[in-house]
């Protein structure tokens, strides 16, 4: 197992290129939690904000004309993304889920996690978090209920 401060060092060292920054920021939230919680919260809007797009009123008239090359027909790199448009993807969803229980907002991660089973009702990735919030919040026949799905399986 390594400690936090390890897998910081490893996320920061992993060779992912800019267009990749999705990846680096989904594993820096599903790294440990325990003392960053503040910076995690601008890292999950950052992976759920929708990417901004680009048309004729973001580039100007000579760029969409020549279909992206600016002057001297090199081509203009994208600007960089607001956001990474993984809102419903489930593997954010935990996170953001594993952020809430962290917080001591059992409500949000149980409303988090539940949404994710009831589009997959075995995800096992998402199991421990909704039973542990479910458990805080003293959800008895839920946990019955999912005991039962999940042994009948």
């Amino acid at each position: 197992m390594l400690t936090s401060e390890e897998e910081e060092r490893l996320v920061a060292g992993l060779p992912l290129g800019e267009e990749a920054g999705w990846l680096r920021l989904l594993y820096g939230c599903k790294a440990k939690k325990y003392g960053k919680l503040a910076s995690l919260g601008p890292q999950l809007a950052a992976l759920e904000a929708a990417p901004p797009v680009l048309g004729e009123h973001a580039m100007g008239r000579t760029e969409a004309a020549g279909k992206g090359k600016g002057r001297g027909g090199k081509k203009k790199a994208p600007p960089p993304a607001a956001g990474w448009g993984l809102k419903g993807n489930h593997d954010v969803v935990i996170a953001r889920a594993e952020w809430h229980y962290q917080r001591g907002e059992f409500g949000q991660s149980h409303e988090c996690t539940a949404a994710v089973l009831r589009a997959d009702p075995f995800h096992l990735a998402c199991l421990p978090v909704h039973l542990a919030s479910s458990v805080e919040l003293r959800k008895q026949n839920d946990l019955f209920l999912l005991a039962h799905q999940v042994s009948e399986q």
